[in-house]
């Protein structure tokens, strides 16, 4: 207990050094850092959107690295509570080390920033928040977000998410409200956890902002989607075992066996472990060389403009806000019918087609059909709660309530 009561005085006096406006923040966004994540992306436009209509927020990080770096709004003021950890991608590891280290920070800055209202920025923050909350004895309104489908997260591959969801029914109580990214994750979080359900909603994510449309047309960012070009298969995302790319790329081999195509998944650079070892599996099935991973890109948009199919192989998902992006911007939907939001966003089969999980077949054949089919779906549909307008004015009634 000594020790941790030096680490907030210390805690304390680094904040200092981190001066924000005049008077508390009427919104405290925490996150774990700034890499190129739908968490970041979404609660950096909430905090853009907040501070538009004049509320003074802080972005609160335990590392201020990532592709997001400089993309904070400078209406926004960025807290790092751990500064000087340098570029490296954190490992999983680090993340559950930065956030032990990061408790006595973030209870300091609770106690003397005084916010309002903490938000979290997704499912990976929440243990942090309710911990610091209680230690720091802040009366602020504590709103956490949910942002992954909690019971198949027991048991995966991913530490953080089991320790959440585990230690859910402890702590998810001390918070004041919670929102729920899809409906899914909402019933599956109920039918886990005692909870008042009058105080969790359903809000959809931010997703589609006016200036989509100005990034769908500039110009063509890869040579493969050039006019003429064989038709290309999109995917978008970090390389993980919850994303499945495995199983994409071996359904892209049935598709090449059959006609011409491309796949590109954007997100992860071609150096990365998880790239290599894709690389290695292409090469094995004979499509190495027409695969490409571009690496991360502020503008998926122009992608999705062009390509012939987006796919989504995931196993679970919070809600796949690509889906509502890849519907904007007119281009078909190949994804699989996993637990989390899907079947709430592609909600009809005009929109796209839901295969089985980790079925080769099911999704090659989906695949096929959407490249025969061309692109029909009308551009510039919203699907009905992600625009930014409704988002944010939702997300406003919630962090004010008083429930």
């Amino acid at each position: 207990m000594t020790a941790l009561r030096t680490g907030e005085t210390r805690a304390a006096e680094q904040l200092q050094g981190q001066a924000g406006p005049s008077g508390p923040p009427d919104i405290a966004i925490l996150v774990y850092c700034l890499e190129g994540g739908g968490v970041q992306r979404q609660t950096l436009t909430l905090a853009a959107h907040f501070a538009a209509r004049g509320l003074r927020v802080a972005y609160v990080v335990v590392r201020a690295t990532g592709e997001l770096a400089s993309s904070v709004p400078p209406n926004v003021e960025l807290v790092e509570l751990l500064p000087g950890r340098g570029q490296k991608k954190p490992t999983i590891l680090d993340r559950i080390v930065d956030q032990v280290r990061a408790l006595p920070a973030l209870t300091a800055y609770l106690r003397q920033a005084r916010p309002v209202t903490v938000l979290t920025g997704g499912s990976h923050m929440n243990f942090s928040a309710v911990v610091t909350h209680r230690r720091a004895r802040s009366t602020a309104h504590l709103v956490l977000r949910l942002t992954t489908h909690m019971s198949h997260a027991r048991g995966r591959f991913n530490p953080i998410r089991w320790l959440s969801s585990v230690a859910a029914s402890s702590f998810y109580p001390y918070a004041d409200r919670i929102v729920a990214v899809s409906e899914d994750v909402r019933s599956d979080f109920l039918e886990m956890v005692k909870y008042d359900p009058a105080r969790i909603e359903m809000i959809r994510e931010p997703v589609i902002t006016p200036r989509i449309g100005q990034l769908m047309d500039e110009a063509a960012p890869h040579p493969w989607l050039a006019p003429g070009q064989p038709p290309v298969i999109l995917a978008i995302g970090r390389i993980s075992v919850q994303k499945d790319f495995e199983t994409l790329v071996r359904a892209f081999a049935e598709v090449r066996r059959q006609r011409p195509a491309r796949l590109i998944i954007l997100g992860s650079a071609v150096n990365s472990g998880g790239a290599v070892r894709l690389v290695n599996l292409a090469r094995a099935l004979g499509v190495a060389s027409d695969i490409d991973f571009p690496g991360y890109t502020m503008n998926p948009y122009t992608y999705l403009a062009r390509a012939a199919v987006f796919a989504l192989s995931s196993r679970f998902e919070g809600c796949p806000n690509v889906l509502a992006e890849a519907i904007y911007c007119g281009c078909p939907i190949v994804a699989t019918d996993c637990p989390g939001g899907i079947r709430e966003v592609v909600s009809d089969e005009n929109l796209g087609t839901l295969v089985p999980v980790a079925d080769i077949a099911a999704m090659g054949g989906a695949l096929l059909a959407a490249i025969g089919r061309g692109r029909t779906t009308a551009c510039r549909v919203c699907p009905q709660g992600f625009d930014v307008e409704t988002s944010v004015a939702r997300y406003l009634a919630v962090c004010r309530s008083e429930a």
